[in-house]
């Protein structure tokens, strides 16, 4: 017997995440951003972020920003459905540009409805009232999730810390510019997952009459697919503490002189990852193509990589039986 989860219990648990999301989104919009702890995080952050925008690296941080661009953001989409169409999982080749819509224009319309002038803040000169959320952080943690979602389960892993990755390397890059202030990072973070939680969800019901679901990647996820994820955030490490070490104080010496910047870093690093591990242990599932209602009963879905009942019993030549 497969092992199995039930479709009732998973939908708890994503409503109950989805509210989660919704009270942090509301907490940092609306009473940590309009606050003075607002202006203190993000003034001390911007000012620990801005000397790393000099005429070398300008050109880095613009390419990394890119990434979250609407014209990156449409190409990102075509990838997505393209991937989701020929793994057939149909569902999200709807699914997935209705929620990269919504997420965008959701924080389109907060930026206009929440502006506000922010003058005790530093470099709020180049930085518009209407900031929050940042659209570009949006769109990079919406392609993050959804690529998590849609890939196999057996290459989640790795794309997951590459999602993370390229979001960090977007909200990082608008802050280091000028773009944005950090508190407009955290919010495009929480809006992207409200919007790709809710659509997990409406995925799930939309399944509700199906049963019986199987897993579409059979072959279970070993050790040596994590090898990619580690060397990757090694690398993520050791540029992070390269730059650390170009300063003439040295690591210890940038730590005590921006604890708040550290601080806030290693929250939005720490949300980003959270994000992408929370979306990549989600089981992965398609319709049954067997007896409706199956052994289990109405409501259990299949583990991703665990096989089926069916599959032991075909997925072997020589068990299968002449014809």
């Amino acid at each position: 017997m497969p092992p199995v989860v039930d479709r009732s219990l998973l939908q708890l648990r994503l409503t109950r995440a989805l509210l989660v999301l919704g009270a942090l989104f509301l907490f940092v919009g609306l009473v940590v951003r309009p606050t003075g702890l607002g202006d203190t995080v993000d003034g001390r952050t911007i000012a620990a972020l801005r000397p790393l925008d000099t005429p070398g690296t300008q050109e880095g941080w613009e390419a990394l920003t890119r990434l979250g661009a609407p014209s990156s953001y449409l190409q990102f989409c075509l990838a997505l459905m393209l991937v989701a169409a020929v793994r057939r999982r149909w569902r999200w080749v709807l699914v997935a540009p209705v929620t990269m819509l919504c997420s965008e224009l959701t924080a389109q319309g907060l930026k206009q409805l929440l502006a506000m002038p922010r003058p005790h803040v530093a470099a709020a000169e180049t930085i518009g009232q209407a900031a929050w959320p940042s659209g570009h952080s949006t769109a990079a943690m919406t392609v993050a999730l959804l690529a998590v979602l849609i890939a196999p389960r057996r290459m989640r892993p790795t794309v997951a810390v590459l999602g993370a990755m390229g979001a960090l390397g977007v909200g990082i890059g608008m802050v280091t510019v000028g773009a944005h202030y950090p508190t407009d990072i955290f919010g495009g973070y929480l809006c992207a997952a409200l919007w790709v939680t809710l659509a997990a969800v409406l995925v799930l019901e939309w399944q509700r009459r199906r049963p019986v679901v199987r897993p579409v990647d059979r072959r279970p996820t070993g050790p040596g697919h994590l090898a990619g994820p580690v060397l990757l955030l090694a690398l993520g490490a050791l540029t992070a503490l390269a730059l650390a070490m170009r300063d003439k104080e040295g690591l210890l010496g940038t730590i005590r002189d921006h604890t708040v910047a550290v601080v806030v870093l290693g929250g939005l690093v720490a949300l980003a990852l959270t994000l992408v591990a929370l979306t990549a242990s989600l089981p992965e599932t398609r319709p049954d193509r067997g007896t409706p209602g199956g052994a289990e009963g109405p409501g259990a879905v299949d583990v991703a990589g665990s096989p089926g009942p069916a599959d032991r019993t075909t997925d072997d030549p020589a068990r299968a039986g002449p014809g």
